[in-house]
């Protein structure tokens, strides 16, 4: 992947200063050393950093059609690329180089901006028609690439990363109240909020238009998760190869590469079953990195890392992470993920990135996605003992459920209208004043019409897509984590083709008598070790506030303290120093996930506060 950065001025009067957008992109040099290239064409600039993996020498952005009046830049990969582009060389569209991302000003020219919803690949791009006086923005299926923008003085501007954004001198950043509490209230981040008011993030599956005619920017969802009705009367053996073969197909897509290729290897049934199948498919010896954690044998998974290291005979690369890493490396990730967190796992995340890069591996291979597709997070199980339980669900509540799912007994995460009042709590005074506006549970966050006639399985599965997956952990987990270490991510799961095939499935299939995974588990049983596959769904958890308040750190205490959280005006600082109090207790443990580390989200808000200079209420 790459990055990209760009201004177009909405008066059509002014000249863009190149100073500016070398600004934007020098700031987010780290997507892209390889290279950096502007294209500026009267009142529109875009700027592209580059890491070179497709087309080394040829493939630098942006790119035009034949005659130049079709721009785009695009970070990302598009893997069905030789069906493409044989077709478009058929229709007599000339390329001058073999870089992928090139058929993109080819395919506008030829489908106009439709074109988008039949990219099978990982992006997000800027397009501009200089015939139409036209930008577009868009950004892949499932929300890999991250693309921001906002509007100021009629200035339009878009990059990869907010801090680009925050390099244009008229964007002053401000505290956005409402992104604050989607972070306490959902796993995090929900498009197109960001942490930055009037900085609005492009959802999964969007494309934006913007031009000088129209009166503000056209968003338009040109896919969604949307699940069709399963075919119950096929013979599982159908359902079981179908997904075989679309999983062999992905991995492959992602195999192309003209750098060397790593493959993240967790010890768990997602990221051993990709590498066990890139066995079959690769000649070559494969190189593969894990994370141990030798002070806490309870999280530490390196027997089944090595287990499958040795399964597979791969180059296996081991990279071990202390408890006292967190903290060491807590600010860095703060400013890289740009928003708080209400969990340290970023920081592993970050130091595992970094060890990636220094062996020259520039793409690695996870197994994001396999989780939310096939029922492997222990909520599916609740859902299903829920079920047959009897709720007393108060009225508050069913209107908050309501209102978010459309179903007043729907239940995702936990019973809003309870944690209401803790975040009401916690708030300072002048937030308490407004809190009915900044309340991210008063409105829905996705369209409730998508939940209306699914099972429970794919309501959650819809939801943990839109929620969890796309802006926390492909963005803020994925793609900022890995591209701070100029290393781009990729995921079979999420592979267009194949999550059209899983959408078919029956619920039986991926959930059976609680058993998760159920389908990949025939799968795997082929290419990878039966004690991985029959071990218990593992549940990371890294440190949280307790481990770090009790190392005393000076930084952390002074962030903490209770004039420094009335100075800033955010948080009540009695609440503040009470939460303090109890978590320093000895042995004292957050049982996560059903319980929320309340202390960690206000002190990564005050780190985030420091990183990026923003005022106090």
């Amino acid at each position: 992947m790459c990055g990209i950065a760009g201004v177009f001025d909405l008066t059509g009067e002014r000249q863009i200063e190149t100073r500016i957008i070398e600004k934007m992109l020098d700031i987010i040099r780290y997507r892209g050393p390889d290279d950096k290239r502007i294209y500026t064409n009267k009142n529109i600039t875009m700027g592209f950093v580059r890491l070179s993996i497709m087309d080394i020498k040829s493939g630098s952005q942006p790119l035009t059609n034949e005659n130049g009046q079709i721009v785009s830049a695009c970070n990302g990969e598009i893997y069905n690329i030789d069906t493409v582009k044989h077709n478009l060389e058929q229709k007599g569209h000339i390329f001058k180089s073999s870089v992928d991302t090139e058929i993109i000003p080819h395919l506008y020219e030829e489908y106009g901006i439709d074109f988008v919803k039949d990219l099978n690949g990982q992006f997000a791009f800027s397009l501009w028609d200089n015939n139409l006086q036209q930008l577009y923005l868009a950004r892949d299926h499932f929300g890999i690439s991250p693309l921001y923008y906002t509007i100021i003085n009629n200035w339009f501007i878009f990059a990869s990363e907010i801090k680009s954004i925050l390099q244009h001198p008229d964007v002053k950043p401000i505290i956005n109240l409402e992104a604050l509490d989607q972070i306490f209230s959902f796993p995090g981040l929900v498009s197109p909020q960001t942490m930055f008011h009037n900085i609005f993030s492009i959802a999964a599956g969007q494309v934006l238009t913007i031009s000088r005619k129209l009166a503000k920017p056209k968003l338009v969802q040109y896919w969604d998760f949307n699940y069709q009705r399963c075919n119950e009367s096929l013979n599982a053996n159908y359902y079981i190869e179908g997904l075989e073969d679309h999983l062999k197909r992905a991995i492959n897509y992602r195999l192309k590469s003209d750098v060397p290729i790593g493959f993240y290897l967790s010890g768990g049934l997602d990221s051993s079953l990709i590498l066990g199948m890139a066995k079959t498919l690769s000649l070559e010896k494969l190189q593969t990195y894990s994370i141990t954690f030798p002070d806490d044998n309870l999280i530490c998974e390196k027997k089944y890392q090595r287990l499958m290291s040795d399964f597979c005979q791969s180059h296996h690369n081991e990279i071990s992470f202390q408890k006292s890493d967190v903290i060491q490396k807590l600010r860095q990730v703060i400013y890289h993920a740009e928003c708080p967190l209400k969990e340290s796992f970023n920081t592993a995340a970050m130091s595992l990135a970094q060890n990636v890069n220094k062996t020259n591996i520039k793409v690695i291979i996870g197994g994001q996605g396999a989780d939310e597709l096939f029922a492997g997070y222990p909520s599916y199980k609740f859902d299903q003992m829920r079920k047959t339980a009897s709720e007393n669900i108060s009225k508050n509540e069913q209107q908050t459920r309501l209102r978010l799912w459309g179903d007043k007994t729907y239940f995702y995460e936990r019973s809003q209208s309870e944690f209401r009042d803790i975040k009401y709590s916690l708030y300072s005074n002048k937030i308490r004043e407004q809190f009915d506006i900044i309340d991210c549970t008063n409105k829905p966050l996705i369209n409730t019409l998508q939940l209306k006639n699914l099972s429970l399985l794919q309501k959650r599965s819809y939801l943990d897509f839109k929620l969890r997956l796309a802006d926390h952990l492909l963005s803020d987990h994925g793609d900022k984590m890995l591209m701070s270490a100029s290393v781009e991510g990729r995921y079979p799961f999420l592979d267009q083709d194949l999550v059209k095939f899983v959408k078919t499935i029956p619920d039986d299939l991926k959930l059976k008598d609680f058993n998760e995974k159920y389908i990949l588990k025939i799968i795997a049983e082929k290419y990878i070790p039966k004690s991985i596959i029959n071990r218990e769904k593992f549940g990371f958890t890294a440190p949280g506030s307790p481990y770090i308040l009790n190392q005393n750190i000076e930084y952390v205490n002074e962030l903490l303290s209770y004039n420094t959280i009335k100075q800033q005006g955010y948080f009540d600082p009695t609440v503040v120093q009470k939460l303090k109090h109890k978590y320093m207790q000895p042995n004292y443990r957050i049982n996560v996930p059903y319980e929320t580390d309340l202390l960690m989200t206000v002190l990564t808000f005050g780190i985030f506060l420091t990183e990026f200079k923003l005022p106090t209420i």
